[in-house]
C-alpha cells in the first residue's frame, strides 16, 4: 500500500475510534490483503456498520 493511502486509513481510523456513531469499520480489496495486489488504480473499498446511516449521507 503506498503512503497516501497509509495517512488515510490513519485518518478513518483516528476519526472512527471517536465516533461513537460508528460500530465497525472493515476494509476489504486488495489494500486489506497482506500480498500487495494493490496497484496506483486501487481504490479503499470501506464497509461501515453504523445505526445512523442518514447522518453519513
Amino acid at each position: 500500500m503506498n503512503s497516501e493511502y497509509t495517512g488515510l486509513l490513519n485518518k478513518i481510523k483516528n476519526y472512527v475510534v471517536n465516533c461513537k456513531k460508528i460500530n465497525a469499520l472493515a476494509l476489504i480489496g486488495s489494500h486489506s490483503k497482506n500480498d500487495n495486489l494493490s496497484d496506483e488504480y486501487s481504490d479503499l473499498d470501506l464497509i461501515i456498520i453504523t445505526k445512523h446511516v442518514d447522518d453519513f449521507f
